[in-house]
């Protein structure tokens, strides 16, 4: 496989053998992540090769942080699954976080801020249609101008 990049490598593994990729790509997210959660964990039971270029989109998208620490990382990703209220994602940042040496203030922080956000979000969605609709109902119709 030589002058292959590393992608190209991983998809003639793919192609060879799709649940030998599926642990080896398993064994790296148990390595650098901790392990995976369930909606990884479901498509490497169900669909092998779509876990894998699931797993390498992820990768290469969320990759290590170039400029937080892992710590400072786990930390925000907690903050946006408090935010999209995933429960899974929520523990399992939890304990990465933890692990990574957050504190439990900084977890419940981490939690608060998401669920702030996602306050502001919710708000600001529902006010802005809100404010349309009313704008909307209070123009004369046409049979009230005649």
């Amino acid at each position: 496989m030589t002058g292959k990049t590393r992608l190209e490598q991983i998809q003639a593994l793919l192609r060879e053998n799709s649940e030998e990729t599926r642990d080896a790509v398993l064994d790296f997210f148990k390595q650098e992540y901790g392990g995976t959660g369930f909606l990884a964990r479901t498509l490497a039971e169900e669909r092998p090769e779509e876990f894998v270029r699931y797993a390498l989109r992820v990768d290469r998208l969320l990759g290590a942080p170039r400029a937080l620490d892992p710590r400072t990382a786990e930390l925000v990703a907690l903050g946006a699954a408090a935010a999209v209220q995933c429960d899974h994602c929520i523990k399992a940042h939890i304990g990465s976080a933890r692990a990574n040496g957050a504190t439990w203030d900084q977890v419940l922080d981490a939690i608060l801020v998401g669920a702030h956000v996602a306050e502001s979000s919710a708000l600001a969605v529902a006010l802005r249609a809100f404010k349309q609709e009313k704008a909307r109902r209070h123009q004369p119709h046409v049979e009230e101008l005649e």
